[in-house]
C-alpha cells in the first residue's frame, strides 16, 4: 500500500523494520528513564549489541515524550542513522488524544532528523506508544503525522508490521460507515 505524491511514500509492508532496505531507522524508547525500550529497540540491541551500546551512550536524556533525537551510527547494523523516538510513557495517564497526538509528534519530529540527515528512506514499526493502541489507530495516527511532514516527496517512510494477521487487516481497505 503506497501513499503520497511524487516519488516518495508512506509504505505498509510485512516485514521486520530491522530488515528493511533503509537508510534510518525509527526505535522507541521512554525519553525520560533510561533502559526502557520498544520491542524494535530491543531487538536491534540483540542483533547489534555494540551498535546497541553506541547509540543508548549518545541519546541524552530526558527526551520528551512525542520528541526525536538522531545518533549516526557507524558499526555492523545496515542503519547509518537510528532516530530514538520518545512515545513510551510509564508516568501518569494520557487520553486516546493524547496517545494519537503523542504519535503524530514523535513521526513528524523523526521525519525531519531523517530529512535533515539526508536519509531517503526511514523505517519504522507500528507507533503503538506500549499503550497498546490498537494497530489501525496507531497507523491513522501515523498517516497524519505523514501528512504533516512537508517534505514527505523526499523521505521515503516504511511502516513494517510484523505480524500478518495484523499487516493484512492494516492493508485491508476501512468499509464507509452505512447509516
Amino acid at each position: 500500500m503506497a501513499e503520497g505524491r511524487s516519488a516518495m511514500s508512506l509504505e505498509l509492508i510485512c516485514g521486520n523494520a530491522l530488515d528493511a532496505e533503509a537508510d534510518a531507522l525509527i526505535v522507541t524508547i521512554d525519553g525520560a528513564a533510561r533502559c526502557l525500550y520498544g520491542t524494535i529497540a530491543q531487538a536491534f540491541q540483540r542483533r547489534w549489541p555494540r551498535n546497541f551500546d553506541g547509540l543508548v551512550r549518545r541519546i541524552e536524556y530526558p527526551l520528551s515524550i512525542g520528541r526525536a533525537q538522531a545518533v549516526k551510527i557507524d558499526g555492523d547494523c545496515p542503519f547509518r542513522l537510528v532516530i530514538a523516538a520518545s512515545t513510551l510513557h510509564h508516568v501518569g495517564v494520557l487520553s486516546v488524544t493524547e496517545k494519537l497526538r503523542v504519535v503524530q509528534q514523535a513521526l513528524l519530529a523523526s521525519l525531519q532528523l531523517a530529512h535533515r540527515h539526508r536519509a531517503a528512506t526511514l523505517a519504522t514499526g507500528l507507533l503503538g506508544g506500549g499503550w497498546r493502541l490498537p494497530a489501525r489507530d496507531a497507523l491513522q495516527a501515523m498517516k497524519l503525522g505523514y501528512e504533516r511532514f512537508e517534505r514527505r516527496d523526499q523521505v521515503r517512510l516504511l511502516v513494517c508490521v510484523l505480524d500478518e494477521a495484523t499487516f493484512a487487516d492494516l492493508a485491508r481497505p476501512v468499509p464507509p460507515h452505512s447509516g
